[in-house]
């Protein structure tokens, strides 16, 4: 994918300004490392607008609201245990507005919320606890040797 950067304003009026002093396009474009492309589209913007300023409003709009965005943070708050699809269906139910589980994510990553993801760990029961107990008690009163062969044995168990 093609790296995309919006120019300086003072890079833009460097170009109109070589540009009304005579020089051409490709001079223009070589001179400064940019693409004759982009300075023609912006020699043509100027030409018709007798402006560089990007125009407001430009790119993609975002799917909700502000004031929707705040509902979700709030409900998000209030149900911490909620889903993305939880939250985006009553989103859809309170306001109507469609959102897709990305989006939910994105819109609370905004607002400081981000997703839980519970630790995963081997469950012991009673007996492998009081067995870890009695291993425990008796090696801290004979001492462990840590160098020798039985403990790494334990440690490649996962034992230790």
């Amino acid at each position: 994918m093609a790296s995309r950067y919006h120019l300086e304003e003072s890079v833009k009026w460097r170009i109109i300004g070589r540009l009304e002093a005579g020089q051409s396009i490709t001079e223009t474009a070589t001179c400064l490392n940019i693409s004759r492309q982009t300075v023609s589209k912006l020699w043509k913007q100027f030409q018709n607008d007798g402006t560089v300023v990007r125009r407001p409003g430009q790119g993609r709009k975002r799917m909700t609201t502000a004031f929707e965005d705040r509902y979700l943070a709030l409900t998000a708050r209030r149900n911490r245990k909620a889903t993305a699809r939880q939250l985006s269906s009553e989103l859809a139910a309170a306001t109507g507005a469609v959102a897709s589980r990305q989006t939910i994510y994105r819109r609370l990553n905004e607002k400081g919320l981000y997703a839980r993801k519970p630790r995963v760990c081997v469950l012991l029961s009673s007996h492998k606890k009081r067995d870890r107990f009695n291993w425990c008690k008796e090696h801290i009163k004979t001492g462990l040797n840590i160098n020798g062969p039985m403990f790494s044995l334990l440690m490649s168990r996962g034992l230790v």
